[in-house]
């Protein structure tokens, strides 16, 4: 239902969501792992607003953390105004739409922060009350709470508007009238909340065990991952069935990934997952998308040679884009991956329009990654090879973009698209989410590089 989409860390959605999951590895038959099924988690949240803290736009309160963001190098204050949007005026509040600050402000592979402050600082330095920046670009240009930079604290309040609060409370709250009516007074706080991962047990009373978990929280511009957690209860009801004994199996619903993989780092050192305890783990990003030509993505291949041997039912049944390297995208694969332990990572690419769940896809993934669990129960432990790093342009100051992301690693040449940003070159090139792109004119592209 609608109230537990948005579903993040320290939410009323999360709980009700977590509650749910547990319940059904209840009914499952599974173990509560150390003696509880959910198991919670502390999460940092630095440089939130104060509990008394509020920022309002034409009395609508809006939800930091989700609506809005606070940047660590924000200042603080309190300010009653009508401000307009077109015109910014000294001693009144600023309102910066991304546009005008640069595209791609939030691709991990560029310098988002780095522009917005600037921006912001020379908008204080003319005289602004108060900052905010407005997300005209789409979700998944929107920020979160996991900042590394470290800035000098401005003057004056900086906020980050996400794209749906700017479409509701700017675009159509603001339709028609000259004026915006901002309020607000805060203080900044170093605050923690709780998040919960779920955990359940398939106990065989054997040495090793495997880890199959999926995200069950929202990330920015992309959704809660029902698909995920579907194929993780179905994946269950298999486990059960087949009566699996030469494993362990720990089942696990993650939260926290939109803060830094928080709920996984909390879950390993909590449980005490080790590679010397742990075969392997399997992660299952959003598998909700599977197009007609049945492209399924499996990254982290290269993490151990004993893959290649229980792929079969999925490699019949799906035409798979097998990336070798553990490090594509922020899932919880890679904490895993981090401690040494082999790790696969199931997605399949997403149209931004595409909103629908291909549940029939679902169903046939989660029924492969079944039948793969019956091969691995068949193996011995899983050895450990460490993949090639992922190239990083943190520092890289880039003049000219295609408008695409290209934060997935491709085996073979050329780079593999992950999004297609709306009005870019690149859309009007008719590029779109899981093209590879082999070559610019004359020039061959042969790695992200």
């Amino acid at each position: 239902s609608a109230d537990i989409q948005n579903r993040i860390a320290g939410s009323s959605a999360e709980k009700k969501v977590a509650n749910y999951i547990s319940d059904r590895f209840t009914t499952l038959l599974y173990k509560p792992y150390l003696g509880k099924y959910i198991h919670p988690f502390t999460i940092d949240k630095k440089n939130n607003l104060s509990a008394d803290s509020y920022i309002q736009i034409y009395d609508d309160n809006l939800e930091v953390g989700v609506a809005v963001i606070v940047p660590p190098f924000s200042g603080t204050g309190s300010f009653n105004a009508q401000a307009l949007p077109a015109m910014p005026e000294p001693d009144n509040v600023w309102f910066i739409k991304f546009s005008a600050v640069g595209e791609e402000l939030n691709n991990k592979f560029g310098n988002g922060v780095e522009k917005l402050y600037r921006s912001a600082k020379e908008a204080i330095d003319k005289g602004a009350e108060a900052v905010i920046f407005l997300n005209d670009q789409g979700p998944s240009h929107d920020f979160t709470n996991s900042f590394t930079d470290n800035k000098t604290i401005l003057k004056k309040p900086v906020f980050i508007l996400n794209n749906a609060a700017y479409k509701k409370n700017i675009v159509q709250d603001a339709k028609g009238k000259e004026w915006v009516n901002v309020q607000y007074d805060f203080a900044k706080t170093r605050r923690t909340l709780e998040g919960q991962n779920v955990v359940g047990y398939w106990v065989n009373q054997v040495p090793h065990t495997v880890v199959i978990g999926t995200r069950y929280d929202k990330l920015p511009g992309k959704n809660a991952n029902n698909a995920g957690v579907a194929a993780l209860l179905e994946i269950a009801q298999r486990i059960n069935s087949a009566r699996l004994k030469n494993y362990n199996y720990v089942l696990i619903a993650f939260s926290g990934t939109a803060d830094e993989r928080m709920g996984a780092e909390a879950i390993i050192k909590s449980l005490g997952l080790t590679s010397e305890t742990v075969s392997c783990m399997i992660n299952i990003e959003d598998i909700g998308a599977l197009n007609t030509n049945k492209e399924l993505y499996i990254s982290g291949t290269g993490t151990s040679p004993n893959w290649e041997t229980v792929l079969g039912s999925l490699n019949k049944n799906f035409r798979t884009q097998k990336l070798v390297s553990a490090e594509i995208g922020g899932s919880n694969q890679r904490s895993f991956y981090s401690k040494d332990i082999p790790v696969l990572n199931f997605f399949t690419t997403r149209k931004s329009e595409q909103l629908s769940l291909n549940e029939k896809g679902i169903a046939d993934i989660a029924t492969s990654i079944g039948d793969m669990l019956l091969e691995i129960d068949k193996q011995p432990k899983f050895s450990f090879t460490k993949t090639k790093e992922l190239a990083r342009f943190k520092k890289n100051d880039y003049k000219l973009h295609l408008g695409s992301g290209l934060e997935y690693a491709h085996v073979g040449s050329g780079v593999l698209i992950d999004q297609v940003a709306p009005n870019s070159a690149a859309d009007f090139s008719s590029m779109q989410a899981g093209d590879v792109l082999i070559r610019i004119d004359e020039f061959d592209i042969r790695t992200v590089e």
